[in-house]
Formats: C-alpha cells, sequence, structure tokens
C-alpha cells in the first residue's frame, strides 16, 4: 500500500498552530520537468498505479481529494509518490462545491444548471486520467506533418 502523507506531531500554541510532516525531495511535477526523458512506460505505470491505490483507500473511506495532480504529489528521495494538499478533500459521495483548480472533469463541466451535485469519486478518476497521461512517456517533438488534399476532405 501507498502511504499517505504522515503527520509526524502537531504543535498548538496560543499564537501558532504547528504540523510537523517530513520533507519530501520534490513534487511529481518537478521530477517530470527535469527527467521527461528517461521516464519509462514501467516507470510510468509504476507511479499511475501507486497514485491509483491511494485514490481507491480514499474512496473506500468515502474520502474524495478532489484536485489531484502533478503539483500535489510528492516524491521522497527513493522516488515513492505522496499524495498531499487535502485542503480540497471532502468526506462523502456527493458534491456541489467547486474547490482547487478550475474543474475540467467531465462530470463538473457539462452541466447547464446553476446548482447541482457531483460524484467527487468521479472527479479523482478523471484527475487520475490526466495524470497517467502527463506521465506517460511521449515524443517531445513532433514532425509536422503536410495535410495533403486526399487528407483535408477524410476530415469531413
Amino acid at each position: 500500500m501507498v502511504p499517505l502523507i504522515y503527520l509526524y506531531e502537531t504543535v498548538k500554541d496560543p499564537q501558532q498552530f504547528v504540523i510537523v510532516l517530513p520533507r519530501y525531495s520534490r513534487s511529481l511535477y518537478s521530477y517530470l520537468m527535469d527527467h521527461i526523458n528517461e521516464v519509462t512506460i514501467g516507470k510510468a505505470i509504476q507511479i499511475a498505479l501507486d497514485i491509483a491505490q491511494v485514490i481507491a483507500h480514499m474512496h473506500a473511506y468515502e474520502l474524495v481529494h478532489r484536485d489531484a495532480k502533478v503539483k500535489k504529489i510528492l516524491l521522497d528521495t527513493n522516488n515513492q509518490v505522496f499524495l498531499a494538499d487535502f485542503g480540497t478533500c471532502q468526506h462523502g459521495k456527493e458534491n456541489s462545491t467547486f474547490i482547487g483548480s478550475r474543474p475540467f472533469a467531465p462530470e463538473i463541466t457539462q452541466s447547464d444548471r446553476q446548482y447541482y451535485s457531483y460524484q467527487g469519486a468521479a472527479v479523482d478518476v478523471s484527475c487520475l486520467g490526466v495524470l497517467m497521461y502527463v506521465v506517460a512517456p511521449k515524443d517531445i517533438f513532433h514532425e509536422p506533418q503536410t495535410l495533403t488534399e486526399i487528407d483535408i476532405n477524410t476530415l469531413d
């Protein structure tokens, strides 16, 4: 099981509230910025599976993150992933609030109604799909292809 971020200690003081957490070396975003050319399909699958396990564990307790993305996934020195920033996390299956990054999940963007609810777990699954695309190995540069008249006619 991939662990959620561990809380070592909390310190209460009349002036402040302190949370002590382990130090993680970087976010998945910064790792990918530096190493995108080195990410193999095996590494991408492992990262996606690790994140999926954390999300599935949360969903088993009816917790939804609602804002999982590469900047909210931390890596330790062994490149083990940890899901972070639970500020938008909510208990329960149905949600009606929009918090965090701009909502791109289909269940949020498709409604024409002013007030509606959506399944928070579905948003997490949509975020997981985006994460899988982001970590997947891909060519950085694609040679442009010249469209011929036949190609254009097939687009109709």
